[in-house]
């Protein structure tokens, strides 16, 4: 990918998608998202992008406003807890207390805004 296309994706790209609400497909949005950081992967055979907010198919979207495809894409971490516990889809695990923390502030600050 050309130094470039990662800066165009870094400073957020528009793309339109579907907002739903209690389960139903309510309305399609189109606009730009988030700033965010996109980094080659050594051998230069991928990157890394790193989102504030992850919109539905986000990822796969921003790559495809530039003309890229998604051959492979993995989830690392969630809210800042490392996934790498996990080995395969479908595979869960207990939080920890840390964990369990972060995911309480992260639940309050989103009650009181």
């Amino acid at each position: 990918m050309e130094d470039s296309d990662m800066e165009h994706l870094s400073n957020g790209v528009v793309i339109t998608t579907q907002v739903n609400r209690e389960g139903k497909r309510s309305r399609s949005v189109t606009a730009p998202t988030k700033p965010c950081i996109v980094e080659p992967i050594a051998g230069g055979f991928g990157i890394r992008m790193t989102l504030i907010e992850g919109r539905n198919r986000q990822i796969r979207k921003m790559l495809d406003t530039l003309g890229y495809g998604v051959v492979e894409l993995h989830r690392v971490d969630f809210m800042g807890i490392s996934l790498d516990r996990l080995n395969r889809p479908g595979d869960w695990d207990y939080l920890n207390k840390s964990e369990m923390l972060l995911v309480n502030q992260v639940i309050q600050a989103a009650q009181h805004p």
